[in-house]
């Protein structure tokens, strides 16, 4: 509850409130009519072991595979985790697996630092974004309310309590997959394969 409560904040003292744009979604594999929405949090540690133990496993045999496509929805809980998804977006593709593997492998470091949008902003150095587009990024309400508009539209059509959720839409049809939990991968392939 606290993390559509911080989402719900975000969009409130912004003022707005628009339709949900899945096309700025971070994307993984072409277009196929089949779409894998992979919901997760930066500061979420199930997340965390998600994008290092199954992630990679979707990228190729999903994908790759071309049997749907991947879209990365953020879902950030907490002001820390927008920050990293703020940078995250600002990011081109090339750079952006690199910052997001340093945010998960890092996570319980930045969590816990005395100062984690420096921790933030050096992953985002070292990953090519340059300072004044992370200054930028920081500072960009827009994209903030945007980032919270995608996580909370997209968590209400597809009923998203926890973190991580996968959710294959073939269709009309779809089934949820919560957790970081290896056992979903079989089950998500049978739903894919034809």
């Amino acid at each position: 509850m606290k993390l559509w409560a911080f989402l719900v904040g975000v969009l409130l003292a912004s003022g707005a409130v628009a339709e949900v744009d899945v096309e700025k979604l971070r994307t993984i594999g072409a277009e196929n009519g089949t779409i894998v929405y992979v919901f997760s949090s930066p500061s979420c540690p199930h997340c965390a072991a998600f994008h290092k133990d199954i992630l990679p496993t979707l990228k190729k045999e999903v994908a790759e595979a071309g049997l749907a496509q991947i879209k990365l929805v953020d879902v950030p809980g907490d002001p820390r985790a927008m920050r990293a998804s703020l940078l995250a977006r600002c990011m081109a593709d090339e750079q952006y697996e690199t910052y997001m593997t340093r945010v998960y492998e890092n996570q319980q470091y930045w969590l816990s630092g005395k100062d984690p949008d420096e921790m933030l902003r050096g992953y985002a150095t070292l990953s090519g974004l340059p300072q004044e587009s992370q200054r930028r990024c920081f500072g960009n309400k827009k994209l903030a309310n945007h980032i919270a508009q995608q996580a909370m539209g997209l968590s209400q059509v597809y009923q998203v309590e926890a973190l991580p959720t996968v959710v294959v839409a073939k269709g009309v049809e779809n089934r949820s997959f919560v957790g970081a939990d290896e056992r979903i991968i079989p089950e998500i392939m049978k739903l894919l394969k034809p």
